[in-house]
């Protein structure tokens, strides 16, 4: 018998390494469903951060919660698009009573569902539901389903059957809602439990031989040598050959951090393809060593930039790398470049003369892309990561050396906040629509939250993080956030700073605090001189820095 969970974005946010140290021996993600209320496909807002997490799992499973209110073909032409390149084992049909009218076309439909995706992917199916639901409205119109494979859903000492199965005709058993999400890495529900589940093991051998060798697992050791292995995958782009020639638990060490496994090597590598030298050509220019070590130079050419000092340590065992130190510097063509702001606010002009229009602002610590110079040299236009394009004065930015800078690690609610700065409230009776959505993000009552003027620095942080799929406070009270997460004792970039605003004891300003003074915090935040912007709030109102309980570094 195996032992797995299945998640969905109820389980909330998890810690990758948690995971990857006490990995279930399969795990089942919910890709999507019909929204109540919209009555289009949806795809789950957690699906992005679950699916590649079940690459270092034997098993990978997904399931789609099926509608009554769309017809199959629309299910699974969307679901099949969906996962299609995900390389999942087998998926599942989710039938459940939640926001659904079962009748005979239901029943029906989900059977033509289950085998269009079997037929199309070429992966297994199974039927996910509980006795009653299956008795009551699924096998009342057909037979065919007591031969589809069932995931029964029965929390009780022994598997609760349909009367038309046999008491061992299950290949899946949902046999607890109760467990420990902190066991696997998970926040859990608002409870911090997770669903637990049995796995026939004729089963889970079936669904694991359709997969391809996953990277928890060992490949065949690579033949070779290493240097030019090293440097052929490189030049294949692709992340998982890379990760193939390193051992289970290989360290691989940067100036920056030090990432510990096989699987989370193989993320750093996809984030290294796509963002730092995408496309890049690499050469091995020399190597030396000879049994369980090796040292070799490299230099690579990309769009974004080229490597000329590509220098790395290399411990290996049999043939396979254990441990791996790596150092190089990425130079950027000039117009790639970032510049970072010295000045506590700096105007942003339409044109390179101080005739020109002011059409916006920057301030201190501010990472903006070189787009150009003037002719004099002394203004530099610019481009921001919220969008904004424009000329500086060169007196107040400073080259952002070796990429040691842009910020490119904030946590995502940052990011998010960032490319918002400049909304703000409409003049008159007009309301902003954007900041009407970040009012939907919380509780706020409707007649409240149709207005720009209802106080909105706590419905953008709300905003902002579930954006980023992290749960808010659901609350438009700026102090609902002094209780949120968990505690800081110091300030983080990027965490949620709440202050007080005297005389009124319940009243409050929260954002994200972004860095500080002697005697202020700057802060970017909503409902700031009635826009999202970056502004200085008193040290001396601060109630306290908050962050998330879990939290992806």
């Amino acid at each position: 018998m195996k032992h797995g969970i299945d998640i969905s974005k109820h389980q909330r946010s998890v810690d990758k390494e948690a995971l990857s140290n006490n990995p279930p021996d399969f795990i089942i993600t919910r890709s999507s469903y019909v929204g109540s209320e919209t009555n289009t496909f949806t795809v789950d807002s957690h699906f992005e951060q679950n699916a590649p997490l079940l690459k270092g799992v034997a098993v990978r499973g997904v399931y789609h919660y099926y509608a009554s209110e769309r017809g199959w073909k629309y299910q699974a032409d969307r679901f099949i698009n969906l996962i299609k390149d995900q390389d999942f084992d087998f998926f599942a049909v989710d039938m459940e009573g939640y926001f659904n009218h079962p009748d005979e076309d239901y029943a029906l439909g989900a059977i033509q569902f289950f085998k269009k995706v079997e037929e199309v992917l070429k992966i297994p199916g199974i039927i996910y539901t509980a006795k009653y639901y299956y008795q009551d409205h699924l096998r009342k119109y057909t037979a065919e389903y007591d031969n589809l494979p069932l995931w029964i859903a029965s929390p009780e000492d022994t598997p609760s059957m349909p009367d038309s199965r046999d008491p061992d005709d299950w290949e899946i058993w949902q046999y607890s809602a109760s467990g420990d999400a902190s066991k696997y890495g998970f926040q859990g529900n608002a409870n911090g439990l997770i669903d637990l589940n049995h796995m026939r093991d004729a089963f889970y051998e079936k669904v694991k031989s359709t997969s391809a060798t996953p990277p928890s697992e060992t490949p065949a050791p690579p033949t070779g040598e290493m240097a030019n292995l090293y440097i052929q995958a490189l030049n294949s782009h692709s992340h998982e050959e890379v990760a193939k020639l390193y051992t289970a638990n290989a360290a691989h060490i940067t100036p920056k951090r030090t990432i510990q496994g096989r699987v989370n090597i193989q993320n750093w590598y996809l984030f290294f393809f796509a963002q730092l030298l995408p496309n890049a050509t690499f050469q091995l220019t020399g190597h030396s060593g000879t049994g369980n070590s090796r040292h070799i130079t490299w230099t690579a050419q990309s769009a974004k930039g080229e490597v000329k000092n590509g220098n790395d340590t290399l411990g290996l065992i049999d043939n396979r790398i254990t441990y791996h130190f790596s150092h190089f510097t990425i130079t950027e063509s000039e117009q790639d470049q970032k510049y970072r702001v010295t000045a506590q606010s700096l105007n942003v002009r339409d044109k390179g003369s101080f005739d020109s229009n002011v059409i916006g602002a920057l301030h201190e610590g501010d990472v903006v892309a070189l787009l150009g110079k003037s002719p004099d040299l002394y203004w530099y236009k610019i481009k921001t990561t919220w969008g904004l394009e424009g000329w500086a004065s060169h007196k107040f930015l400073v080259l952002v050396q070796d990429g040691d800078d842009d910020h490119s690690e904030d946590p995502p609610w940052l990011k998010i906040a960032y490319q918002e700065r400049g909304v703000k409230e409409f003049a008159g009776s007009a309301d902003n629509p954007r900041i009407v959505e970040y009012h939907k993000s919380t509780t706020l009552h409707s007649s409240y939250a149709k207005h720009d003027e209802t106080p909105w620095c706590s419905s953008f942080v709300n905003w902002c993080m579930e954006k980023s799929n992290y749960e808010g406070t659901d609350s438009a009270w700026a102090r609902s956030w002094a209780n949120w997460g968990q505690r800081l004792a110091t300030s983080r970039r990027g965490c949620v700073a709440v202050f007080k605003r005297p005389p009124d004891p319940n009243s409050g300003h929260v954002g994200f605090y972004i860095s500080e003074t002697a005697n202020h915090i700057r802060l970017l935040g909503g409902n700031q001189s009635n826009e999202v912007n970056i502004m200085s709030q008193a040290k001396d109102r601060l109630l306290g820095y908050r962050w998330p309980v879990h939290y992806e570094d």
